[in-house]
């Protein structure tokens, strides 16, 4: 049967995560790997035996990054990096983890994104998408990236996604750092950015 590769290799993993405090060593040991693969053929011999988020009740994690990025921010690739987290409504849950992971794989969110993680919990799950770049890279890239994430996963005007560094994962005093993006809104601050450049350029070359 003919192989159609994706454009670079993916891991899947699960997590039962312990909510309460752990060391680094307790967490990495916890991370499981599903599988490996490079052709769409792959990934749906392991993707079509998960259990769908709905289908689980208990603080399971699944996670897909690039090549063998593990979700820690302790990764190397992740380090300077941190995450758009979405928190979602149970019976939305299946169709945007799925809708995320085809649009990763198949290269339809920004490539700054290593990968994501889906954390089911009792009432609300929360879906998090992992970058290699933070907030040193402005803010400015940070709105890209939430935009590609965005038009990928269809979200509704208003929707929400709040950015943290990894960081300041070890820093109590992270919720002045966390960066939000609104969409809708920040698309239109930019094109209206965008119109008075343009309008400014207007009235100098007249001048």
């Amino acid at each position: 049967m003919e192989s159609h590769p994706l454009n670079s290799p993916w891991t899947l993993y699960y997590q039962k995560q312990n909510l309460g405090d752990a060391k680094n060593e307790d967490y990495a040991s916890s991370i499981h790997k599903i599988g490996k693969f490079d052709s769409v053929e792959d990934f749906w011999s392991y993707y079509s035996h998960l259990k769908r988020p709905n289908e689980i009740n208990e603080n399971i994690e699944f996670h897909i990054f690039r090549n063998d990025i593990r979700g820690m921010w302790e990764d190397e690739e992740n380090r300077s990096g941190g995450k758009w987290i979405l928190f979602l409504k149970k019976e939305f849950s299946p169709q945007l983890w799925e809708k995320s992971v085809l649009s990763l794989i198949g290269e339809l969110i920004h490539e700054d994104v290593l990968g994501a993680v889906i954390a089911i919990r009792e009432d609300t799950d929360i879906l998090s998408f992992w970058t290699r770049h933070g907030r040193n890279q402005g803010d400015q890239s940070l709105i890209v990236v939430a935009d590609s994430i965005s038009k990928a996963l269809d979200l509704p005007i208003s929707t929400q996604l709040k950015f943290k560094q990894h960081l300041d994962t070890s820093n109590r005093d992270q919720q002045r750092r966390l960066f939000t993006y609104t969409v809708g809104q920040h698309a239109n601050n930019q094109r209206s950015k965008r119109g008075k450049q343009s309008q400014n350029k207007q009235q100098k070359s007249k001048t």
